[in-house]
């Protein structure tokens, strides 16, 4: 009885990772977006005295990028949209079609990074005044004891709670913003290919379906022939040596040399074909192609012999 239940709850959990792949893919990118952010602002963000404008803009918007960048490789469908537009039926419709949602999932973990960055107010607060006990002392030494340090003090504080609040407003307006983006890029790509995306597949899916079906057992086939092969070749080596040589390490030796002799790249020579009778055969060809040149520069200067 356990077993099976199991059973069953293994087979439920590979069911629910596989149609859920992409709901777990984002949650693991915005467990990453909040633990980078973090561990920069505890243990790597400190406002600088000068420059500090550069680095807060940095610690802002540079993983913004990466996180864009980063999604934007690990998503397949991207790759599948650069090589779509150098197919021979080139169709706009289809790659808009998926360039779509490809923008969107990208954009949402570098949004998302800034919103979070400016709701922290650290980065923005940085890059806006700087580290707060330097700007304290520069208005303490430009105010030149017209005011007394209770009042440049309060007006420091005031100064970075604007500055703390209007990071909030920004965060507000961009996560605002990145929604309704991610709702009218929806709206507009269902209204405009006129269906979602249903379960039936599509002919072109049935194709991509069977070519990768095809290649996959034409790979494991040419494993199992690949090792038959070797395993053979091997086999056979060991006992012509065998026979001829008592002493093992001779023995070993012998058949290793012979190894490297039929398989000469994986001696480590990058130069070399992965099997002698490949390279043999590329003689051969140039052999003959060399062969076949000189005959017919042969015939050629013959015939411009007989004119002249």
């Amino acid at each position: 009885m356990a077993i099976k239940f199991v059973s069953r709850l293994t087979t439920l959990l590979k069911s629910s990772f596989k149609t859920s792949g992409s709901t777990l893919k984002n949650i693991l990118v915005l467990v990453l977006v909040f633990g980078l952010e973090r561990i920069f602002e505890k243990d790597i963000f400190k406002c600088p005295r000068r420059k500090y404008f550069l680095y807060g803009s940095l610690f802002l918007f540079c993983p913004a990028v990466c996180l864009f960048s980063l999604t934007l490789l690990l998503n397949t469908k991207f790759w599948e949209v650069l090589t779509g537009c150098h197919l021979n039926r080139f169709r706009p419709r289809w790659v808009l079609r998926r360039a779509s949602s490809i923008t969107v999932q990208a954009i949402l973990p570098a949004g998302v990074w800034i919103v979070v960055a400016l709701v922290q107010t650290n980065y923005y607060v940085c890059a806006r005044l700087g580290p707060k006990e330097a700007a304290l002392r520069n208005a303490i030494t430009n105010a030149n004891g017209t005011l007394s340090s209770k009042e440049i003090k309060l007006r420091i504080e005031n100064l970075f709670s604007e500055a703390e609040t209007e990071s909030h407003i920004i965060a507000w307006i961009l996560f605002v913003s990145i929604i309704t983006l991610a709702f009218f890029a929806v709206c507009i790509r269902r209204c405009w290919f006129r269906r979602a995306d249903g379960d039936l597949l599509e002919m072109e899916e049935y194709d991509e379906l069977e070519a990768k079906a095809a290649v996959e057992y034409l790979t494991e086939k040419m494993k199992e022939l690949a090792k038959e092969e070797g395993e053979k070749y091997v086999e056979d080596k060991l006992k012509e040596k065998e026979e001829n040589e008592g002493e093992r390490r001779n023995w070993v030796s012998g058949v290793r040399d012979e190894v490297a002799r039929m398989y000469p790249r994986m001696t480590g020579n990058l130069s070399e074909p992965y099997k002698a009778a490949a390279k043999e055969k590329d003689m051969e060809t140039t052999i003959k192609y060399e062969v076949e040149t000189k005959t017919l520069q042969g015939k050629m200067n013959g015939i411009i012999e007989s004119a002249l």
